[in-house]
């Protein structure tokens, strides 16, 4: 599948969710409004922040949520509120140690004044760790 139709078939199936009540779909849609290829409009930039806005229900990965409301922040232009939120995530990221590629190069993106263009999972899904290339 294409990556545009695929993109076009995610947003629409997490808009169905999201509508639902299901608040780690709204934060996915959140996520892929913004981070999507070419300008965001103002309405998707609004739906996202409406989305990002939304009280967490029985979903607790802080650093998803930090991560998407900084993406959400650089969006919209608010490139000191994307590098605060994102240096929180990567504080808790590290704390947990989790692969901090994705969320160095995602804070890289936003100190160049760039929204983040890509799915959440950029190096890790594209760069195999250290561990896994030498069992190859």
């Amino acid at each position: 599948m294409p990556e545009e139709e695929r993109r076009a078939h995610a947003i629409r199936w997490l808009k169905n969710a999201a509508a639902n009540g299901h608040y780690f779909s709204g934060l996915l849609l959140a996520w892929e409004l913004v981070s999507g290829p070419g300008q965001i409009t103002q309405e998707e930039l609004s739906h996202a922040e409406k989305l990002v806005a939304a009280e967490p229900v029985n979903y607790f990965d802080k650093v998803r949520i930090l991560e998407t409301e900084a993406a959400v922040a650089a969006a919209r232009g608010d490139f000191p509120r994307a590098q605060r939120l994102q240096k929180k995530a990567v504080k808790i990221a590290d704390r947990l140690e989790w692969d901090l590629r994705d969320v160095h190069h995602r804070m890289e993106a936003y100190k160049r004044k760039e929204k983040w263009v890509g799915p959440y999972y950029y190096d890790i899904e594209l760069e195999p760790t250290p561990l896994q290339a030498s069992a190859q």
